[in-house]
């Protein structure tokens, strides 16, 4: 268990997406004609957080991105409550959420995702909570990013453009590594044919 003392930022994304996902669009928590099944799973999600990992002092971040897996009604209902339980929440429905994490990285010890391009915030003593499905977690700390993927945290993002998605259209891990690694313009890299003479991009 973390110390008490340290600071988590927590992705709300992840969080509105999974009860989405659990629950279907069913309404299953109406109370006056309202529904609040989202806001219950969201709270409730939140507090194993607390629990499993001792968040004693949290920060809820929610981004443009959380627009895409739930309502904007819903986003304003778990705004309201956290606030209510005293809960520092910073929400911007324009600005991605990377952005918001990268302005409030320096106050934060641990950063809670579902989201693997938030491994680039791993600098320093500061430690990436990654979430999976079924509340099971890995940490990443920077020397733990390198080790997993063969690359710096700052170029998680672009490594994962080139590795994730359907073959042949993608790279392996260590075609990518020898991309990254080869200095100059990542866009002009992938367009030189010398680069990776053993495979055909799609571009």
């Amino acid at each position: 268990m973390m110390s008490t003392q340290e600071t988590f930022l927590i992705d709300g994304t992840g969080l509105f997406a999974a009860c989405h996902q659990e629950f279907l669009g069913a309404r299953l928590l109406v109370v006056d004609g309202h529904d609040h099944t989202v806001l219950f799973g969201v709270i409730r999600d939140l507090l194993r957080l607390r629990q499993s990992f001792g968040i004693g002092r949290g920060i809820f971040v929610i981004g443009k991105e959380a627009q895409t897996a739930t309502s904007g009604v819903n986003i304003e209902k778990a705004v309201t409550v956290l606030k209510q339980l005293r809960i520092a929440v910073v929400h911007d429905p324009f600005a991605p959420v990377l952005d918001l994490c990268l302005n409030l990285a320096p106050i934060a010890t641990y950063v809670v995702t579902y989201d693997r391009s938030l491994l680039q915030l791993a600098a320093g003593a500061r430690q990436i909570i990654l979430l999976k499905d079924g509340f099971e977690s890995e940490v990443y700390g920077s020397e733990t990013v390198l080790s997993r993927f063969g690359v710096s945290p700052d170029l998680v993002p672009a490594f994962l453009a080139l590795t994730d998605g359907a073959r042949p259209t993608v790279l392996t891990k260590r075609e990518a590594i020898a991309v990254l690694e080869y200095p100059g313009d990542l866009t002009a890299k992938i367009a030189d044919p010398s680069m990776i003479p053993s495979r055909n991009l799609l571009k």
